[in-house]
């Protein structure tokens, strides 16, 4: 699903950052559900997205994202180019 996309891509981007040291980054995406649940740190309810989640939420403490910023989808030049 689309979610399960958004939480792999948005690990693979918070692993990149600790691998080269980054801290206090910004996120901004267009998954409404992804950001909300990382920011509230509230598990998402479906059971095939909690694994993710984790992985996700440990990632993002350990590189200390600042804020997380929901981009409506018509405004996001990347994904609209895909």
């Amino acid at each position: 699903t689309h979610n399960i996309a958004a939480f792999v891509a948005l690990y693979h981007l918070l692993s990149a950052a600790d691998t080269r040291g980054l801290r206090g980054i910004h996120v901004a995406g267009d998954n409404e559900l992804t950001l909300r649940v990382l920011k509230t740190r509230a598990s998402p309810k479906a059971r095939r997205l909690q694994m993710w989640f984790l992985k996700c939420r440990r990632t993002a403490d350990k590189v200390r994202v600042a804020p997380w910023t929901l981009l409506s989808k018509s405004g996001n030049a990347a994904a609209s180019s895909l």
